[in-house]
């Protein structure tokens, strides 16, 4: 996935150094929210993350939230 963002920026970036770790930080976070909103609908990164580009760190976050509310789900039947 990083790869495929990669080849998609200006820069040929093969390390994330601290010359480009914004444009990488900001094609991360381009992609991971459309991959959010083709899988929870358009909208959705506004509604859940209250953004359009919410962070590497909020998904993550809201990866280990859904997680656990599906596992307690599957528990319960």
């Amino acid at each position: 996935m990083l790869v495929n963002i990669l080849k998609k920026t200006k820069h040929s970036a093969r390390i994330i150094t601290k010359r480009n770790e914004k444009l990488v930080d900001q094609k991360l976070r381009e992609y991971s929210a459309a991959e959010f909103e083709k899988f929870f609908g358009e909208g959705s990164c506004e509604k859940v993350f209250g953004t359009k580009l919410p962070s590497f760190k909020a998904f993550m976050q809201f990866s280990e939230k859904i997680t656990n509310l599906i596992k307690q789900w599957d528990s319960e039947q």
